[in-house]
């Protein structure tokens, strides 16, 4: 699995570097509860294969939700017409 996906923060674990604990997650520690970045843990692994994941820049997409719903619904409701053909949907 090396180099082919990004991971979340709660599939690196490692070292937490607040209190030492062995398992922390990148998101958090299970021991002493703290929130940490993922970048911070000490000896980090992925939970998946064990190997040292690295650190990439990647690019982000982020929608104002608000401002898209009508057109998301609109195209949502007439791909699901065309998919059910003649039956009707009811909410």
């Amino acid at each position: 699995m090396s180099g082919i996906r990004f991971l979340a923060d709660r599939f690196v674990e490692g070292i937490c570097p607040l209190c030492a604990y062995e398992d922390a997650r990148g998101d958090q520690c299970d021991r002493c509860g703290k929130l940490i970045n993922a970048v911070e843990l000490k000896q980090p692994r992925c939970k998946l294969c064990s190997q040292t994941p690295v650190l990439r820049s990647s690019q982000h997409l982020f929608l104002d939700l608000p401002q898209v719903l009508v057109s998301i619904l609109y195209y949502v409701c007439s791909v699901t017409f065309l998919y059910l053909g003649s039956r009707l949907l009811f909410w």
